[in-house]
Protein backbone atom coordinates (compact mmCIF):
# COMPACT_ATOMS: atom_id res chain seq x y z
CA UNK A 1 0.00 0.00 0.00
CA UNK A 2 1.77 3.31 -1.18
CA UNK A 3 0.05 5.61 1.31
CA UNK A 4 1.05 3.67 4.29
CA UNK A 5 4.49 3.40 3.11
CA UNK A 6 4.74 6.91 2.27
CA UNK A 7 3.03 7.30 5.92
CA UNK A 8 5.48 5.35 7.93
CA UNK A 9 9.00 7.61 5.35
CA UNK A 10 7.33 10.63 6.63
CA UNK A 11 7.07 9.36 10.29
CA UNK A 12 10.67 8.00 10.14
CA UNK A 13 11.76 11.61 9.01
CA UNK A 14 9.86 13.33 11.29
CA UNK A 15 8.15 15.55 7.93
CA UNK A 16 4.29 15.27 9.43
CA UNK A 17 4.10 19.37 9.08
CA UNK A 18 5.94 20.00 5.98
CA UNK A 19 4.28 17.37 4.05
CA UNK A 20 0.92 16.38 2.39
CA UNK A 21 0.42 12.87 1.88
CA UNK A 22 -2.96 11.51 0.45
CA UNK A 23 -4.44 8.58 -1.78
CA UNK A 24 -6.58 5.47 -1.91
CA UNK A 25 -6.01 3.22 1.14
CA UNK A 26 -7.67 1.69 4.23
CA UNK A 27 -8.30 2.78 7.71
CA UNK A 28 -6.39 -0.62 8.71
CA UNK A 29 -3.39 0.15 6.54
CA UNK A 30 -2.91 3.73 7.21
CA UNK A 31 -5.07 4.48 10.14
CA UNK A 32 -2.00 4.72 12.29
CA UNK A 33 -0.35 7.75 10.04
CA UNK A 34 -3.82 9.51 10.11
CA UNK A 35 -3.26 9.86 14.03
CA UNK A 36 0.10 11.57 13.72
CA UNK A 37 -0.27 13.26 10.61
CA UNK A 38 2.04 11.19 8.24
CA UNK A 39 -1.04 10.96 6.15
CA UNK A 40 -3.68 13.98 5.78
CA UNK A 41 -6.53 11.96 3.88
CA UNK A 42 -6.97 8.07 2.28
CA UNK A 43 -9.80 7.55 -0.34
CA UNK A 44 -12.07 4.31 -1.06
CA UNK A 45 -14.77 3.05 -1.54
CA UNK A 46 -17.14 1.20 1.14
CA UNK A 47 -16.54 -2.77 0.74
CA UNK A 48 -19.92 -3.75 1.96
CA UNK A 49 -21.95 -1.20 -0.83
CA UNK A 50 -19.67 -2.00 -3.29
CA UNK A 51 -20.15 -5.27 -3.56
CA UNK A 52 -23.56 -4.58 -3.11
CA UNK A 53 -23.90 -2.74 -6.21
CA UNK A 54 -21.79 -5.23 -7.95
CA UNK A 55 -23.80 -7.84 -7.14
CA UNK A 56 -27.10 -5.81 -8.12
CA UNK A 57 -24.99 -5.19 -11.81
CA UNK A 58 -24.48 -9.16 -12.14
CA UNK A 59 -28.47 -10.09 -11.39
CA UNK A 60 -29.45 -7.23 -13.82
CA UNK A 61 -26.81 -8.97 -16.18
CA UNK A 62 -28.60 -12.29 -15.66
CA UNK A 63 -31.60 -11.32 -15.98
CA UNK A 64 -30.73 -9.32 -19.25
CA UNK A 65 -31.36 -6.02 -18.34
CA UNK A 66 -30.40 -2.63 -19.73
CA UNK A 67 -27.42 -0.99 -17.73
CA UNK A 68 -26.55 2.38 -19.08
CA UNK A 69 -25.88 5.63 -18.07
CA UNK A 70 -28.47 7.50 -15.09
CA UNK A 71 -29.01 3.60 -13.65
CA UNK A 72 -30.06 4.02 -10.08
CA UNK A 73 -28.78 1.23 -7.73
CA UNK A 74 -30.72 2.55 -4.61
CA UNK A 75 -27.72 2.74 -2.50
CA UNK A 76 -25.73 5.51 -1.52
CA UNK A 77 -22.80 6.35 -3.96
CA UNK A 78 -24.41 4.72 -6.76
CA UNK A 79 -27.88 6.61 -8.33
CA UNK A 80 -27.29 8.21 -11.42
CA UNK A 81 -24.16 6.58 -12.84
CA UNK A 82 -22.65 8.10 -15.01
CA UNK A 83 -20.47 7.20 -18.17
CA UNK A 84 -17.25 6.95 -18.13
CA UNK A 85 -15.26 8.69 -20.92
CA UNK A 86 -12.95 6.59 -23.37
CA UNK A 87 -14.38 3.58 -22.37
CA UNK A 88 -17.06 1.32 -23.70
CA UNK A 89 -18.86 0.50 -20.69
CA UNK A 90 -17.56 2.07 -18.08
CA UNK A 91 -19.86 3.54 -15.29
CA UNK A 92 -19.38 5.74 -12.37
CA UNK A 93 -20.88 6.67 -8.89
CA UNK A 94 -20.00 9.00 -6.38
CA UNK A 95 -19.73 6.02 -3.84
CA UNK A 96 -15.84 7.30 -2.44
CA UNK A 97 -15.28 8.30 1.16
CA UNK A 98 -13.04 10.47 2.26
CA UNK A 99 -11.04 9.88 5.63
CA UNK A 100 -9.19 12.07 7.48
CA UNK A 101 -8.21 11.99 11.39
CA UNK A 102 -11.60 13.13 12.11
CA UNK A 103 -13.68 10.29 10.91
CA UNK A 104 -11.44 7.42 10.20
CA UNK A 105 -13.13 5.56 13.48
CA UNK A 106 -15.89 5.08 11.64
CA UNK A 107 -14.62 3.21 9.44
CA UNK A 108 -13.69 -0.77 10.42
CA UNK A 109 -11.67 -1.98 7.88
Amino acid sequence: MDVAGIGRAVREAGVQGKTCVMGTSLPSAAGEFLDDGAVDKIFLWDPLIAGQAQDKLALMLIKGEKIAAGLDLGLPGYMNLKRIPGTPHGLAGSGWIAIDKSNAGKYPF
